[in-house]
């Protein structure tokens, strides 16, 4: 293991992003002086939490925010190539509308998309199902046939990881939706005590696996993974997302793990008004978000670690 990034020192790794949302959220990032004991901190008396209390990262949940709802977005200090990446999460933002959680992973060192982005968890308004998704420069485009689609769990949505591909809608990347009864999003990832996602980053492609709270292996929940290709080849099983391409090295760099709670923006937003429950709520989706704290109050992150592994 190269990085333990749980216990008391977790936010000794990591960096509070509070600059402008880069995605256009109606959302306000706060520091962390400003989030101390308020949006950041630890939980006490969590079930299924590890041997130290898990790390809370919360949004404003009382107040109007005609400016945009205060959340935080964590961003850590490590950072990796190749390697793997295993965060357990207990509880993540419930689905509700005008959210925009994210657990990710992005590259730093050139601008975006240079340097790659890899998403593991992330979903936006009451969505029940988890999407993985690849963003890069042109040069990486999935396989849709009968024998890759089998490498997985997930469905391929879209297969080009450009975010300029003409064929698809702009910043799509290369997306695959797992199916809701893997249980990796929202209610039903929250009904059961969450769980822990494991991805794995080599030359030759980016694979994702999630297991449920009960069913995690047991090299991961010793931290025990002295090999992490071993497991991950023979008894993790089938993985939830596959990006096959001999091109990680070329478009990935310096990899950084991103937390945070988004609202509204160019995906939540831009979906709102064709989302049949969403838009009868408010006729926007930054309306509701201002006007309505108390939907928020169970939008909120429960994490026992993020180890890193090269």
């Amino acid at each position: 293991m190269k990085y333990d990034l749980s216990g008391l020192h977790f936010f000794d790794e990591w960096n509070f992003y509070s600059g402008p949302d880069p995605t256009n959220g109606h959302v306000q990032y706060v520091d962390a002086q400003t989030a101390n004991g308020t949006l950041a901190g630890f939980a006490q008396g969590v079930p299924n939490a590890g041997p130290t209390d898990p790390i809370l990262l919360t949004v404003d949940s009382v107040n109007k925010a005609p400016n945009g709802r205060q959340s935080v977005r964590i961003e850590s200090k490590p950072k990796v190539n190749l390697g793997l990446v295993i965060v357990d999460i207990l509880h993540m933002p419930a689905p509700v509308c005008g959210s925009w959680p994210a657990f990710w992973l992005l590259g730093t060192g050139a601008d975006w998309p240079k340097s790659g982005e890899i998403d593991i968890l992330e979903g936006v308004n009451n969505a029940d199902a988890n999407s993985y998704t690849l963003h890069t420069t042109s040069g990486i485009k999935l396989s849709n046939d009968t024998q890759t689609q089998a490498s997985m769990k997930g469905k391929i949505v879209t297969a080009n990881c450009d975010v300029t591909a003409s064929d698809q809608p702009t910043n799509s990347g290369c997306g695959i939706q797992d199916v809701p009864s893997a249980g990796s999003y929202g209610t039903a990832f929250n009904n059961n005590g969450g769980g822990v996602f494991a991805t794995l980053i080599q030359p030759d492609g980016i694979k994702i696996w999630f297991f449920p709270r009960d069913k995690i292996p047991a090299d991961i929940a010793a931290a025990s993974l002295s090999n992490p290709t071993v497991s991950t080849g023979s008894t993790w099983g089938t993985p939830n997302a596959v990006f096959a391409t001999n091109a990680v090295t070329s478009h990935f760099k310096d990899l950084q793990v991103i937390i945070n709670t988004d609202f509204c923006g160019a995906w939540a937003g831009g979906v709102w008004s064709s989302n049949p429950v969403c838009s009868k709520l408010a006729p926007t989706c930054d309306e509701y978000v201002t006007n309505n704290p108390g939907a928020f109050t169970d939008v909120y992150w429960l994490i026992n670690s993020v180890r890193i592994y090269e």
